[in-house]
């Protein structure tokens, strides 16, 4: 594919794997960062603050990508939901596509979230379900997609929207579900589980990058579910690391707090691209095999 893809967030939990895998199918890949971290072998690097208009522009204007790939927002764990920045990030985004548009850009492929959504029990769909998220960051990321495809009509721009469920895998944050219930099991404790009854969407980090790749590559436009289209409850995830570890969990589930469940419909985006993701039990085998975890280092 003769492509010029820019990549914000290149170096995040998602980004690094995207970027690979887009190497792989022979992109010209360049990501965009404060630091200028290297975001992988083959990749070029370029250093711009998004909240830096000026910056911005200057990078856009010397690369001049035909297509970008916005993964980057922040994503503290517990402290994103309700965040004041997430109205900073949508701005960013804004001057972000305005600039790519300016200087040539055709598709514009971005992560946006399942928290976009109106949470009530139904499987999450992109032409049916309310876009109508509790949080701030839910409410964040619609506005910038609804912004963005407004100005798609004017501008011709290619508007892709990645609409990502629950994610896991290696390199993801300790507090998260599956790696602090690792490290329970590790260390023998007692597993507490606020919503054991709560069915959710998880799917395997590689397979949210991958899915990333295809979109970038492909010519669908508007949002796309990224999830497996299959509800786990959460007390058989954790059954499930228990199983793969070999070791026995003792579940503390007095804590159920009675939340909707929250899976999606995958129709849409397995119709416009070749992109099947892996069974929770496949993902989690690999997540603790020898290339993943790095389980027995809890540190």
């Amino acid at each position: 594919m003769n492509a010029r893809v820019l990549v914000t967030g290149a170096s995040g939990f998602i980004g690094r794997r995207a970027v690979a895998g887009m190497r792989a199918r022979g992109m010209d890949v360049h990501a965009l960062s404060r630091s200028g971290i290297c975001a992988g072998p083959g990749v070029a690097d370029h250093v711009a603050d998004l909240f830096d208009p000026i910056a911005v522009e200057r990078v856009l204007a010397d690369l001049r990508p035909t297509h970008l790939l916005h993964l980057a927002w922040n994503v503290e764990h517990g402290a994103f939901w309700e965040a004041e920045a997430n109205d900073a990030w949508v701005e960013a985004g804004l001057r972000l596509a305005d600039s790519f548009v300016r200087h040539g850009g055709r598709r514009f492929v971005a992560a946006g979230s399942c928290a976009e959504y109106l949470w009530d029990g139904s499987p999450c769909s992109e032409a049916t379900t309310p876009l109508t998220g509790p949080s701030r960051y839910g409410r964040a990321k619609h506005r910038l997609h609804a912004l963005l495809e407004s100005g798609a009509v004017e501008s011709g721009l290619e508007v892709a929207w990645g609409r990502v469920f629950f994610v896991y895998g290696s390199g993801e944050d300790r507090r998260k579900l599956f790696s602090s219930t690792i490290d329970a099991l590790v260390a023998g404790e007692r597993v507490r589980v606020r919503t054991p009854n709560r069915r959710l969407d998880f799917i395997h980090v590689d397979d949210v990058a991958a899915a990333f790749v295809e979109l970038v590559a492909h010519a669908g436009t508007g949002a796309v579910n990224v999830a497996s289209g299959v509800g786990t409850p959460v007390w058989r995830a954790i059954e499930l690391l228990a199983e793969t570890l070999g070791v026995a969990v003792t579940m503390d589930r007095s804590g159920d707090g009675g939340e909707a469940d929250v899976t999606a419909e995958t129709d849409r985006i397995s119709a416009l691209c070749d992109w099947r993701p892996r069974p929770l039990a496949e993902g989690i085998a690999e997540l603790l095999g020898p290339a993943g975890f790095g389980l027995y280092d809890p540190g």
